[in-house]
């Protein structure tokens, strides 16, 4: 198999996606032989999906595979089929990736719009150095069919895949031979299939097989991880484009700024919900460079106006660094950041956003990424709060998230393998019994002080 680098391919039978993609976004997610997952799990994404479990329950194992395909995806070196270290995930062996006694694994997408691909990668050979994994099957599903490579497909095999006229098209544009045969080739996570073409720019033609469809979906998701960038003095200025390479944090401060520049709604939605959490009752950014920015926030939770960003000497007294104030400030500030940026269909995947707040401001979270929800944001949130979860509850409850607008999983391991259950919402928030409920550890919890203080005052009475 050639590497897609070496190669110019264009693929019109496989058709990129349509306008009408842009409508859409993934919908779920099918993983097995990664970690944990030892056997074929599926994750369903609907408007807001939590992830709850104990800990090393397989939470975030199910949503890596998608983490790694985007920072894949989004390298800027060709690291076939896989970046395993980058923002989003990190890797140094094969081993870490693949479950107990497994030689391969198996990543599959789904679109809303319909579409699919499976791509299952097998371990290379030790021998192989500097390569892990190879992408040895791929079965691609759009509205004109299924397009299945494997490794090891004759050219005839593989010319059966495109339409003879539009292979007769390609090659005269191309200007060779009508018996130059189609070639497998490895494009970064997936398979496509081309001609080789010597001396001529790879980016005159270049496609193939789903790559318009899940690249995009790849790329369009806003990624928080639980360990996010600690507080900076100053943030170095990003490109603002809708679509965020990496983890989101390192963009927050940018945004702010563009929107302190043209998008007043969003500066005031911003403070309104840092003074709704508790945290502080103004922010603003300042540039120190052209490549640096500040973020500043205010001393005291009291309402105030926004301030502008040139404001007066004795309006900016009130301010300072956000990296004078607690951790909980820029902790959950890229949450806020990323829940308003974000627009309609785009995936959202917060881990877990309560980090550093308080009871209260957890629990006032929730409504937060309900109106996230109601936007037409896909809101993924891997939580450990019990208080989170009960706020999510309540908005259910509330109606300000539909019911059948929720998926609640339950991860938790048997043996060496992870386990998932989907609770069933009703209208009242409900989702009946679990294999763990966050409430009865609060209760044990409960249950265990009393018990020990009524424990003391005995002693102390019997002496």
């Amino acid at each position: 198999m050639n590497p897609a680098s070496d190669k110019v391919y264009l693929i019109p039978a496989l058709r990129a996606a349509s306008t009408s993609e842009q409508e859409h976004s993934l919908s779920g997610i099918t993983v097995l032989g990664f970690k944990s997952i030892e056997r074929e799990r599926t994750l369903r994404f609907n408007r807001l999906t939590i992830l709850a479990g104990a800990n090393s329950s397989g939470k975030s194992s199910i949503m890596q595979p998608l983490l790694l395909q985007k920072q894949t995806v989004e390298a800027e070196y060709d690291a076939s089929p896989f970046a395993l270290d980058g923002p989003n995930v990190s890797f140094d062996r094969r081993e870490q990736l693949l479950s107990r006694n497994a030689t391969s694994m198996r990543i599959g997408l789904e679109s809303s719009s319909g579409r699919s691909i499976a791509v299952e990668y097998r371990s290379s050979p030790k021998e192989s150095k500097g390569k892990a994994f190879d992408v040895c099957w791929q079965q691609f599903k759009d509205l004109d069919g299924t397009f299945t490579f494997r490794e090891g497909m004759s050219p005839k095999e593989i010319d059966q895949l495109v339409e003879p006229q539009v292979a007769t098209t390609v090659r005269d544009q191309l200007r060779i031979n009508q018996t130059v045969p189609w070639e497998l080739l490895q494009d970064r996570s997936f398979l496509s299939i081309g001609l080789g073409v010597r001396g001529v720019p790879q980016s005159l033609y270049y496609s193939s097989p789903g790559r318009f469809v899940f690249w995009n979906h790849l790329t369009n998701i806003i990624h928080l991880p639980g360990l996010r960038t600690s507080p900076q003095r100053n943030y170095p200025v990003a490109n603002v484009t809708g679509k965020y390479r990496g983890t989101f944090d390192r963009y927050t401060a940018s945004v702010i700024a563009r929107w302190e520049d043209s998008d007043s709604d969003r500066i005031k939605a911003l403070a309104g919900d840092l003074l709704w959490l508790g945290l502080t009752n103004a922010i603003r950014t300042d540039y120190v460079s052209d490549s640096s920015v500040g973020i500043l926030v205010g001393r005291t939770t009291r309402p105030r106006p926004v301030p502008k960003r040139r404001s007066h000497k004795r309006d900016s007294e009130d301010l300072v660094n956000i990296a004078d104030v607690g951790l909980g400030v820029s902790q959950v500030l890229p949450v806020l950041v990323a829940l308003i940026a974000a627009v309609r269909n785009q995936i959202v995947y917060l881990e877990q956003p309560e980090i550093h707040l308080h009871p209260l401001a957890q629990l006032r979270l929730a409504r937060i990424i309900a109106r996230a929800v109601r936007s037409g944001v896909k809101v993924v949130v891997e939580t450990h709060s019990s208080v989170l979860l009960r706020g999510l509850q309540t908005e259910i409850a509330r109606g300000t998230i539909p019911f059948d607008a929720a998926n609640l999983y339950w991860f938790r391991k048997r043996g060496t393998a992870t386990q998932i259950d989907l609770a069933v919402l009703d209208e009242r928030g409900s989702f009946g019994d679990w294999p763990l409920n966050f409430g009865d550890v609060r209760l044990q919890a409960d249950r265990d002080y009393l018990l020990a203080v009524q424990k003391q005052s005995d002693s102390t009475a019997s002496s």
